[in-house]
């Protein structure tokens, strides 16, 4: 209980930190609802991304996905099918080289 509660405000401030948070996203908006690289014209839209972490990212692809247009990437909550002890993976779609990567965060013990 306490590790879930850990990992939840950790997600939480990260997201909130990075700047990307969203409101979550309708099934009839993914193909309006566009992710652009700051600076750049670069951009791609959610169900583009969806359609790649689906591919890429080993797992379950969550109903959860923000954009972080510093980094011009596409976050998805996402359940791995492999997973790592105390840690969390989440799926990141770049808009720029069109790959998806699973960024993991893990829980350090402290001695």
């Amino acid at each position: 209980m306490k590790l879930t509660l850990f990992f939840s405000i950790f997600i939480f401030f990260s997201l909130l930190l990075l700047g990307c948070i969203n409101a979550p996203y309708s099934s009839e908006s993914e193909t309006n609802s566009f992710c652009k690289k700051n600076g750049t014209d670069i951009s791609m839209n959610l169900s583009e991304a969806r359609a790649i972490a689906a591919i890429d990212c080993r797992g379950t692809i969550g109903e959860s996905v923000s954009c972080n247009s510093q980094t011009g990437a596409w976050w998805f909550s996402f359940t791995p099918e492999t997973e790592r002890n105390d840690c969390y993976g989440e799926c990141v779609v770049s808009v720029e080289s069109r790959n998806a990567t699973i960024n993991w965060q893990c829980l350090m013990e402290t001695g």
